[in-house]
């Protein structure tokens, strides 16, 4: 990851727009680190260095990765703060999304249900499997695999984009069904060149590829595959010197449980 690194930082010094880019880059490094501080600390300085740069796209994208960034750091107040500053600025399907996410995440169900019902009301096909996603990822929460499984198939009938795939796999791993959890998985890995910019806009999005390696060894270890112990192992080396998540934590801990087992 260093010459990536290196490229972010030599794209600083193209100016305003070079300076926004490689924020956005080097935090969603930090993210796929799961160094969540200090990409909190890059996209607290790259929404500030927007603002002033007139660059208020730039800086709603920030916004948003920044309330990502504190949902993983547990900071759910702040959180809040971030998702609300993007859509005071911006009402894209994209921002909804993202957004709704994010209170969904922090237990905000009413802003989570009204831009779910924004969503769906577009006469787009996109965000109306947003709309299905996030009710789906409801489903999730509320321990509903099987309701889970039926809105995201209901999305998948409208579109077929990389994060589906990685809501379906989950969901088939919460229902028991470990080989259709496992099949997804490995087609988000496939697939992993679309989560690279997930949304078509000039913001990286390769972080949401990291915990593809954690639930696809939760999906082998359920089928008492070897390949757990390499998929645990994976996740692991790319957030070593991370702050240490929930499900990094879980990750080497269920890895010292399948060492023990040995």
């Amino acid at each position: 990851m260093s010459q990536v690194t290196e490229t972010y930082q030599e794209l600083q010094k193209l100016g305003t727009r070079g300076a926004s880019l490689a924020a956005s880059g080097l935090a969603n490094l930090a993210l796929y680190e799961g160094k969540h501080q200090q990409a909190r600390q890059i996209l607290e300085r790259g929404v500030a260095a927007d603002t002033v740069a007139k660059q208020p796209d730039r800086a709603v994208d920030h916004l948003v990765m920044l309330a990502y960034a504190e949902v993983l750091r547990g900071e759910k107040e702040l959180a809040i703060v971030a998702a609300q500053k993007a859509l005071a600025d911006s009402q894209s399907a994209k921002i909804k999304f993202l957004a709704a996410r994010i209170f969904l995440e922090v237990g905000e169900t009413g802003k989570v249900q009204e831009l779910v019902s924004a969503l769906a009301s577009e006469l787009h096909a996109e965000p109306q499997a947003y709309a299905k996603l996030i009710l789906g990822e409801a489903a999730l929460k509320g321990h509903e695999p099987k309701k889970a499984l039926q809105l995201f198939g209901e999305a998948k009938n409208l579109v077929d984009i990389w994060i589906l795939h990685f809501d379906l796999g989950r969901a088939y791993l919460d229902a028991g069904l470990f080989v259709e959890a496992e099949s997804e998985f490995e087609r988000c890995l496939k697939r992993r060149g679309e989560a690279m910019e997930l949304f078509s806009d000039d913001t990286p999005t390769y972080h949401y590829v990291a915990p593809v390696y954690y639930y696809l060894g939760r999906a082998e270890q359920g089928l008492g595959s070897a390949g757990a112990v390499n998929s645990y192992g994976k996740f692991v080396s790319i957030q070593d010197k991370g702050d240490g998540s929930a499900i990094f934590q879980d990750a080497k801990k269920r890895l010292a449980e399948l060492a023990h087992e040995k």
